[in-house]
């Protein structure tokens, strides 16, 4: 469907990503419950900035690059930094996604639960995509001195956007096949309402609309590292048990598997890694 969609946009330009957010949200939730990568990928990421916080820093500014799903993991980081000895920091966030609508009451969730840990928060919506953001709206982001920083977050040629999507994908429906029947609803929940919109937007949609494509870890390291002075520290064993902490709620004939390498984890199924934490 989604390479008919590519031809059919190519000669008549009519393939626009029509989102329906309430379907997504709702996909992405099954497919948190299902499989171990949601968890992994947040619980580990959180691990890693609370270890990069010192005692006497005051302010948190997480600059999240795609927030649409905050509200699954940033209330876990709330909760904790309120119970520290130290008392909570000033928790400043920038988030980016295309739905100012979405934007603005994911903040809002976000601002009444800290509301309720008694932390001081900001929120800061950016209604763009990040590859698109221009020098005023980074200005925006306003980072300070003195302030500790998080940063949270797929281009080449068709072909290798078609290649990388294949082998990624086909194996994300063989671990989903692993674990669920062929005709287990929630399953076809995940596969129709995330991964059939993800490899629709990455093969279909063209230009700027476009917001599905891979970034290898490699990738990240190096443009990180040359274009913004970030340098990478190594992801520790605090957050390998945690990782593996939740790789055990799944029973290991579904094939899954936990590997720490280049200072980086790697979380994959059978024979292919397919998500990558670092810090």
């Amino acid at each position: 469907m989604a390479m008919s969609s590519r031809v059919m946009n190519s000669w008549l330009g009519i393939c626009s990503p029509l989102i329906n957010y309430k379907s997504i949200h709702y996909a992405f939730h099954i497919f948190n419950n299902v499989s171990p990568f949601v968890k992994f990928l947040y619980f580990t990421s959180n691990q890693a900035i609370l270890e990069s916080i010192h005692q006497t820093d005051k302010v948190l500014h997480i600059v999240d690059l795609d927030i649409m799903q905050a509200l699954l993991q940033w209330p876990a980081l709330f909760h904790i930094l309120a119970t520290r000895l130290e008392g909570a920091p000033q928790v400043r966030m920038t988030g980016v996604g295309t739905c100012m609508d979405l934007l603005l009451e994911t903040g809002r969730q976000l601002s009444n639960f800290a509301k309720r840990l008694g932390m001081s928060f900001e929120f800061h919506p950016i209604a763009k995509k990040f590859g698109d953001l221009n020098m005023d709206q980074y200005s925006t982001i306003q980072v300070r001195r003195g302030k500790a920083v998080a940063d949270i977050v797929h281009q080449g040629t068709f072909l290798d956007r078609f290649v990388g999507s294949f082998h990624y994908y086909s194996t994300m429906f063989d671990s989903l096949r692993a674990s669920s029947s062929f005709d287990d609803r929630c399953r076809h929940r995940v596969e129709h309402g995330l991964f059939f919109r993800e490899i629709n937007n990455i093969l279909a949609i063209g230009g700027p609309v476009r917001s599905g494509e891979e970034k290898l870890v490699s990738n990240w390291r190096s443009e990180l590292g040359r274009s913004h002075g970030f340098v990478q520290v190594p992801m520790s064993w605090n957050c390998m048990a945690q990782a593996q902490l939740i790789l055990n709620m799944f029973p290991p004939m579904h094939g899954y598997w936990l590997v720490q390498e280049g200072g980086t984890l790697r979380l994959g199924w059978k024979h292919t890694s397919l998500y990558t934490a670092s810090a």
